[in-house]
């Protein structure tokens, strides 16, 4: 399960980004906070392969991971 801490920090970093940007309303949306979930996702797994703690396998259709 993902920290609500974790999800708090994404809210208030998307809406304190449109509030900068006098964007109305100042509020973060799924799709904005499902977004920002995937990119740190796969910003993790792309450390993690870098430091050989992950594998990653290409296969026909997509990409499969193994832990080392």
């Amino acid at each position: 399960m993902i920290d609500k801490e974790y999800i708090k920090e994404i809210i208030s970093r998307i809406t304190k980004k449109k509030a900068d940007g006098n964007i109305v309303p100042a509020t973060a949306s799924m799709q904005e906070i499902m977004t920002a979930v995937r990119d740190d996702a796969l910003e993790c797994m792309r450390t993690m392969c870098n430091e050989s703690e992950i594998a990653v396998n290409r296969t026909l259709n997509s990409v499969s991971f193994k832990c080392l």
